[in-house]
């Protein structure tokens, strides 16, 4: 693996120590950093993670969280509002929706897009999709 998309639902369960996934998370972050590795993530999935942060943990670890963000190398994948008709319609033809949502869709077709097969997630439901979720749970 040579690059890997962040999803919201990594940023906030390495944010959340109490969370039941958190060491998990940080084990597999860990042993990711001997690995040349490009990181990417979306502005979308970073508002997201942050509204849940701030919301879980306070204000403060949102400033934290968005400070590392933007000094920590990360590259953001862009899209623009051609990919919204593509992204509803996927969306709306999914079969079973309760553990997806709009905004995933939109980061897989992202993925799909910029060539990025790896998403670091937590959230198996992601690989119906077509995107190999790390790390596995």
């Amino acid at each position: 693996m040579t690059e890997l998309f962040i999803h919201s639902s990594a940023f906030e369960v390495l944010n959340q120590v109490d969370h039941l996934e958190h060491s998990h998370a940080i084990e597999f972050v860990q042993s990711l950093l001997s690995d040349s590795l490009t990181i990417f993530t979306s502005v979308d999935e970073v508002v997201r993670a942050a509204s849940t942060i701030k919301r879980e943990v306070g204000e403060a670890k949102e400033e934290q969280f968005l400070s590392l963000v933007f000094s920590g190398g990360i590259r953001f994948l862009y899209d623009d509002h051609s990919n919204l008709q593509n992204v509803t319609e996927v969306y709306f033809s999914l079969k079973k929706k309760e553990k997806l949502d709009v905004s995933d869709v939109q980061c897989a077709m992202l993925m799909k897009r910029y060539g990025v097969k790896h998403m670091l997630a937590f959230n198996s439901e992601l690989s119906k999709l077509g995107v190999i979720v790390v790390p596995k749970t």
